[in-house]
């Protein structure tokens, strides 16, 4: 169990979120941090707990007293019922996660109790083998809160001061958006993606637009063709129509020329 002290206030905005003070002292109430968040619970007040930033916090010197201690009673108990009979059996007394100061101690600690119980120097000590395995796992989440750190200052993370909280882990909340978010690159990538394709919209619409005036103008240019083309064809009509007139009013003149004639020869005989 890891005790930490509250650097910053914060106020919960949903259900699963802890509002906490700054000052106050909480304590794990699960190990694991997920996505910048853990669940701890408020010391002495067993009703508050819930998720809280984890940047908001700082592991306090009390927690690594109480691992020391909590340590030393297990490693006393099982040691006082040791035999050599039992030295195979697996460690359940040792915590899990123990500071590297105290596993150290806890090694030569043991050594010095194997030799006065005469255990042969062929068999490594159980107490040995277990606490250089939880220094080897304390060694690794070092490592992993080490390169986590580092990760976040490559992607630009603000401290608390300058950046409000981010939501709690839910599973409702698609993966996307979170890596969007926490991703300002990505967001000016996408940013730029959309401006491009609304540039290229502009311009086939820009395109479309010049090909209808084009497309405008020329009928517009046919029909006055066709405008011209019409007073013409009027005009050849009616000059037609003239001489349609002019050579019947001719025929009928020759017409009443002809009977004239034909009558005068008739009368003459």
């Amino acid at each position: 169990m890891r005790y930490f002290r509250v650097l910053h206030n914060f106020d919960a905005q949903d259900g699963v979120e802890l509002t906490v003070k700054k000052g106050e002292t909480v304590f794990t109430a699960e190990n694991e941090v997920r996505e910048g968040w853990i669940k701890v619970e408020v010391l002495h007040d067993p009703r508050r707990r819930g998720f809280v930033p984890f940047n908001y916090l700082r592991e306090t010197t009390e927690s690594l007293a109480r691992e020391q201690e909590e340590g030393s009673r297990g490693i006393g108990k099982e040691l006082g019922g040791m035999s050599v009979a039992s030295m195979t059996r697996q460690p359940s007394a040792i915590p899990r996660e123990t500071s590297v100061t105290f596993t150290s101690g806890a090694l030569d600690y043991g050594d010095r109790l194997q030799n006065m119980y005469g255990v042969g120097a062929s068999a490594p000590s159980p107490v040995s083998q277990r606490s250089r395995s939880a220094e080897q796992g304390m060694k690794g989440v070092n490592e992993n809160s080490t390169t986590t750190a580092i990760k976040r200052v490559v992607t630009g993370t603000l401290p608390p001061s300058q950046k409000g909280p981010s939501s709690p882990p839910n599973a409702a909340d698609p993966a996307p958006e979170r890596s969007l978010l926490s991703n300002p690159s990505a967001i000016v990538e996408a940013f730029m993606k959309n401006e491009l394709h609304f540039k290229q919209l502009i311009r086939q619409r820009q395109d479309a637009l010049a090909q209808m005036r084009t497309t405008v103008e020329e009928a517009m240019s046919e029909l006055v063709a066709c405008k011209e083309k019409n007073v013409t064809l009027a005009r050849k009509l009616r000059e037609l129509d003239q001489s349609v007139e002019k050579e019947r009013g001719r025929w009928k003149e020759r017409i009443m020329e002809e009977k004239a004639y034909i009558s005068r020869s008739m009368s003459s005989e």
